[in-house]
């Protein structure tokens, strides 16, 4: 069973169209609207409105009343849209904004939000901690980044709700929303930009971001999510990187991409007076775990020298690791080589495995010692460097 309305015979029509309204649609948006209180209800009464029109581009109906609308959608039902989301609705074009249609009724039960609702495109929330839902300041966010969102669980993600509507960026180049955990601050964001898509941004590394100037910054726009590396996470922007540190809760920015190489600048040796002994050493690492440890020593006097070099790297996890060797030189006094020279590589998967943070901070701290003990050398240095737990021998020359 249907009903007929007719619409209005304006004067360029020559009879009044007939729309018929299926009897299913009619009992649906009625049973709705009663649900909600009738006309003594949060919709109102005014009767004018209540004869459902069909919703443009969809196989839907929808019905005006006072203070919200209803719509019927078969894969839906009815829903009511009211109050302040439907204000915010309006106020962006109702459907023909980004929004389109909603497709749920107004929770109040989302994690953190006192009122939500999803539309086709996107979705409308209003925080905890503000004015009554009826009263208070929704958001809207939509298209790519509302589907980022929902990928990392919505209202539940650990971003929480967005707190601001989504927002074209200064250069016009990308959008973004901000989002808040119930914090009362945002902890962090969604860009979106049409090269790349939508990625997030969250924790420590938002926080240094926006220390950093954000997308204004030398770092761009992120070109990934948040992503597990060795001990840390990072994200990967236009302009660089950000590792965060899990052992030592620090982030650290990078300009440029990720390098395959790091050729540390040669270090020098010299001893006290009366000790003729000099050298240098100088090691470089790959990102295939490679390293190379490669250098000198010579003896300019008549005592022969026992030899200890140690190098320590240190990573921004505080990973720690050696670079070794002990050798001999013969002085005037002694037959035998005057030189010590030495050039070794070898491959370890800790330089691979933890790679980005190597590249976020590497310290190097050499020292040497015209002994044999080593050992306590390699101790010292890690201490100096501030090394947690053993360090880890990558080359040792023995």
């Amino acid at each position: 069973m249907s009903h007929s309305i007719e619409t209005p015979d304006f004067p360029h029509h020559h009879r009044p169209i007939e729309i018929i309204v299926p009897e299913n649609v009619l009992q649906a948006i009625a049973a709705k609207y009663n649900s909600l209180g009738g006309a003594a209800g949060v919709l109102g009464g005014d009767e004018r409105l209540r004869l459902p029109q069909k919703t443009p581009g969809t196989n839907g109906w929808h019905a005006f009343f006072k203070k919200g609308e209803i719509y019927w959608l078969p894969e839906t039902g009815a829903v009511a849209i009211y109050g302040a989301i439907w204000d915010k609705w309006k106020s962006a074009g109702s459907l023909t904004s980004h929004l389109a249609y909603p497709v749920s009724d107004m929770a109040t039960n989302v994690p953190g939000a006192t009122a939500f609702q999803t539309f086709k495109n996107g979705a409308v929330s209003i925080q905890a901690g503000g004015a009554d839902f009826l009263g208070g300041l929704p958001v809207m966010i939509y298209g790519g980044i509302y589907l980022k969102w929902q990928s990392l669980g919505g209202p539940e993600s650990n971003i929480g709700l967005p707190t601001n509507d989504e927002t074209g960026t200064a250069d016009g180049w990308a959008r973004y929303n901000t989002f808040s955990n119930g914090t009362f601050s945002d902890v962090g964001a969604i860009y979106w930009t049409p090269e790349q898509g939508a990625f997030v941004v969250y924790g420590v590394i938002y926080q240094k971001y926006l220390e950093l100037g954000a997308e204004a910054g030398f770092l761009g726009y992120p070109i990934t999510d948040e992503l597990p590396s060795g001990h840390g996470r990072y994200n990967d922007f236009s302009g660089g990187f950000i590792y965060f540190s899990g052992i030592t809760g620090l982030a650290h920015a990078v300009r440029g991409p990720l390098p395959t190489f790091i050729d540390f600048p040669p270090q020098t040796y010299t001893f006290p007076e009366g000790t003729a002994l000099g050298g240098s050493s100088h090691v470089a690492v790959f990102s295939s775990g490679q390293a190379q440890f490669d250098g000198q020593f010579h003896d300019s006097g008549g005592l022969a020298y026992d030899i200890s070099l140690a190098v320590v790297l240190a990573d921004a996890d505080r990973n720690g690791y050696s670079f070794a060797t002990v050798g001999h030189v013969a002085g005037t006094w002694e037959s035998g080589p005057r030189d010590y020279p030495w050039n070794t590589s070898a491959t370890n998967g800790l330089i691979a495995e933890n790679w980005r943070a190597i590249v976020a901070s590497h310290k190097l701290q050499p020292a040497a010692t015209d002994s044999t003990d080593f050992g306590a050398l390699i101790s010292s240095i890690g201490n100096v460097a501030g090394i947690i737990g053993s360090v880890a021998s990558v080359i040792a020359l023995l």
